[in-house]
């Protein structure tokens, strides 16, 4: 997962809520409803759509445009 205020990047879900209550003092909320965009093609779970880019939340594939 990506922290949505500093953009790091390969948290899993339960470093992602530490990261955000220890470096942000923030608790995680939920996450905007995301839209499916088909099935990732390197790992084969879910693709969503994400600032413009078809993104793989598990493995980080991603392809834009």
């Amino acid at each position: 997962m990506i922290c949505p205020i500093c953009g790091r990047d390969g948290l899993s879900k339960k470093e992602l809520v530490v990261h955000l209550k220890y470096f942000h003092n923030k608790k995680q909320t939920q996450q905007p409803q995301k839209v499916s965009a088909g099935a990732c093609p390197e790992c084969g779970l879910t693709l969503f759509y994400q600032e413009g880019c078809v993104t793989c939340m598990i493995c980080g594939y991603n392809k834009c445009g």
